[in-house]
């Protein structure tokens, strides 16, 4: 899947206090898991795609179908520490270095840096 806006992976941040504010994209429902290989690159490219257009530099994904980013000029994703177990790639296995998409699950973040060209 190629996207016209580049993002750089940043992490797996926990989400206890709503550090990114603003839902940018929600696709829960309808949700069909048996489609997250192509589901998570989608997500992650339309939301950043809306990120760039409304200015924003960072972008979080979480619950495999939202996506979140921040009003504050400088986000404070990682304020509630980062995670370790709560970050997953397209097959729903633990995110590695390896995978080029992942999601946090419940409570939790992965943020991507927005590359503005």
């Amino acid at each position: 899947y190629t996207c016209e806006v580049k993002v750089e992976r940043v992490g797996c941040f926990i989400d206890k206090s709503r550090p990114l504010d603003k839902l940018l994209v929600y696709r829960r429902i309808p949700y069909n898991h048996e489609e997250q290989e192509v589901a998570l690159p989608r997500l992650l490219c339309d939301c950043a795609v809306k990120a760039q257009l409304q200015g924003y530099h960072y972008i979080g994904l979480q619950y495999y179908a939202e996506c979140w980013t921040s009003s504050e000029s400088e986000p404070h994703y990682g304020r509630d520490g980062p995670s370790t177990d709560k970050c997953f790639n397209a097959e729903f296995r633990p995110c590695s270095q390896d995978d080029s998409e992942c999601v946090g699950g419940a409570r939790a973040n992965f943020i991507y840096k927005i590359v503005h060209q």
